[in-house]
């Protein structure tokens, strides 16, 4: 963890996707909430806004705030196509001191998020959030970027290479406007499982740590 955080005080990204699936991880998840980013308990659900019968590929769009814009535009002009994430949790944005949360992408207002199968709430009317971006003020001259996705699906071989989907774009375009680069470097991908990357199915893939994305000034 406190090499998550020089990681990110130098400069450098994190993107994190949840494994809603698979328990959490207290310690990971309490250091994104130190950068405002605080992932809910349940699993969002909604039928009328989904790729399949279950109501669990949820569709999702862009946040309209300002805080979006510049990721919107520019991974919409890439790709205009629907988001989706199968098996997604909503995050909450909280205050905190020395890094500034936005939130990226949301639900629709027709979902509802489920806690062992009963219902426990209700989308408000702008949706649920299911990603966000926090910047940390300048420190040195630079600023580190943490991103949370509420569902490692969000990346799998399904959403990023299926025609139809936008989920691709908005990595590639999160990494472009954060890191400064496309392409991971600096840190390579984490799994915390036996799968490996290229093998992941949203039927399969167990991920919890994602990518770590950013480039680590030489001086680290």
């Amino acid at each position: 963890i406190s090499r998550l955080a020089d990681f990110v005080r130098a400069g450098g990204t994190v993107l994190y996707m949840r494994n809603t699936r698979a328990g959490t991880l207290p310690r990971l998840e309490g250091f994104f909430a130190r950068y405002g980013i605080v992932a809910e308990e349940g699993m969002i659900t909604d039928p009328s806004h989904s790729v399949d019968t279950t109501g669990k590929s949820v569709l999702l769009r862009y946040d309209e705030g300002e805080g979006a814009r510049s990721l919107r535009e520019y991974a919409l002009g890439y790709n205009p196509s629907r988001l989706v994430a199968a098996g997604t949790s909503s995050i909450r944005i909280e205050s905190v001191s020395g890094a500034t949360a936005v939130p990226l992408l949301r639900t629709h207002a027709t979902a509802y998020n489920s806690v062992g199968g009963e219902t426990v709430s209700t989308a408000p009317d702008e949706g649920y959030i299911v990603a966000a971006l926090a910047t940390t003020d300048e420190y040195h001259g630079k600023q580190g970027h943490v991103a949370v996705v509420g569902a490692e699906a969000f990346a799998d071989v399904d959403t990023m290479e299926t025609d139809g989907y936008g989920n691709k774009e908005f990595v590639f375009s999160l990494l472009e406007n954060t890191a400064g680069t496309a392409t991971p470097i600096g840190c390579g991908v984490v799994l915390l499982n036996t799968y490996p990357l290229e093998d992941m199915t949203r039927g399969t893939a167990n991920v919890y740590l994602a990518v770590f994305a950013g480039a680590i000034p030489l001086a680290v």
